[in-house]
């Protein structure tokens, strides 16, 4: 049995800090409903120097067609002005998944993984 997906979006805009959260298997009508929300945040910031902050500690191993989703989303927030981003996980499955689709993105090479949210944070909110 499936848990059902669900995503929270906050937007910081003093510190340009967009955090979320993903819980749940999501399919690709779920992924697509976070990255409006995701979108919409970087738009608020003004695709100046945006930080973002995941976690996905309860996110559940996906199909390819929402890695791909994922993959596509990656590449549009890069786009948008992505400039760190800090994942919070725990699941050596789903770190496995996010590695390649962040690889395939570009994302890979502003993305730090962490296991406290805390020390991301810190790590996203000290200078670049």
């Amino acid at each position: 049995m499936s848990s059902r997906a669900t995503h929270k979006v906050h937007v910081d805009e003093a510190n340009t800090l967009v955090e979320w959260t993903l819980d749940g298997l999501f399919s690709v009508a779920d992924i697509q409903a976070f990255e409006r929300d995701t979108l919409a945040s970087y738009e608020r910031l003004g695709g100046k120097g945006i930080r973002v902050l995941s976690d996905v500690r309860r996110f559940k191993p996906v199909s390819p067609e929402v890695t791909e989703a994922i993959r596509g989303m990656q590449e549009r927030a890069m786009r948008a002005g992505v400039v760190r981003a800090a994942q919070v996980i725990e699941s050596a499955t789903v770190a496995l998944q996010l590695n390649r689709v962040a690889h395939e993105a570009g994302l890979d090479a502003v993305l730090r993984r962490f296991s406290d949210v805390d020390e991301a944070r810190r790590w996203l909110l000290s200078p670049l």
